[in-house]
């Protein structure tokens, strides 16, 4: 009786651990399998949140938008880090930079707006260089056109009005130069030099010498000195010169 006793403890006490040890395997079956299930899950949410993603990025690769950019960037950190995410974090960043370049794009061609206008209405070549400048800045050849245009029509009347000034400046610089030779022939007096042609056939008056008078003697006298009676008489001159008068102080110190 008692033996019967003790094996009935122990088929209990083995049913005991024979059941533990089932809810065990179970209860970590279960955990296992909801692990799965889980990953599974999740596969398959990454799955639909990569279609999602590479849907929108296809819609805003066509028309970008900050707002777009922005709710596909908190789609992608929701994604568990994979080769797949690395692309599609890729494409977003090309779409970013086309993006800011299409920004920058339209912020050129208002400003060169703006600039060409400025020039349009106060026409000189400073206003045509900031347009010029303003007009360099567009990236695409196609937005440049209708305003290089409106830019090249501005200069070419520049070009003809300072081509004029320079034409009426000249016009004004040969007058000037026309009416200061004019002034300068009218008052210069042209004089014509006398030319003294000798005479040959005239004779030329002879100087006569006048002939040194000598003092007469006169004879001893009786009583008083008598004048002489011959009276010096001087030859008439024909022509006065200094030598003549030269020869007639000679003879009167003679």
């Amino acid at each position: 009786m008692k033996f019967e006793k003790k094996e009935m403890l122990a088929l209990a006490a083995s049913s005991v651990l024979l059941l533990f040890a089932a809810t065990i395997f179970f209860v970590h079956e279960n955990k296992a399998q909801s692990a799965a299930n889980k990953k599974l899950d999740s596969s398959k949410e990454s799955q639909v949140d990569i279609a999602k993603i590479q849907s929108l990025l296809t819609s805003i690769e066509k028309a970008p938008s900050d707002a777009s950019i922005k709710n596909i960037d908190n789609l992608l950190k929701k994604l568990p880090d994979s080769e797949k995410k690395q692309d599609l974090i890729k494409r977003l960043d090309t779409i970013k930079i086309n993006l800011a370049k299409e920004a920058a794009e339209k912020n050129a061609i208002a400003e060169a707006e703006n600039a060409v206008k400025t020039l349009e209405d106060n026409q000189n070549q400073d206003n045509l260089t900031a347009a010029q400048e303003a007009i360099n800045k567009i990236a695409k050849e196609e937005n440049k056109k209708a305003l290089q245009e409106r830019l090249a029509a501005v200069k070419a009347n520049l070009e003809a009005i300072a081509e004029a000034a320079q034409a009426s400046a000249n016009t004004v610089i040969q007058d000037n130069t026309s009416q200061t030779q004019q002034n300068n022939s009218n008052n210069y007096t042209y004089s014509t030099p006398s030319v003294v042609v000798p005479n040959t056939n005239s004779s030329v008056p002879s100087q006569t010498p006048v002939p040194s008078q000598e003092p007469t003697p006169n004879p001893t006298p009786t009583s008083e000195p008598q004048p002489s009676e011959t009276p010096s008489t001087s030859t008439p001159e024909t022509a006065p010169s200094s030598n003549t008068e030269s020869n007639e102080n000679v003879s009167a110190n003679n």
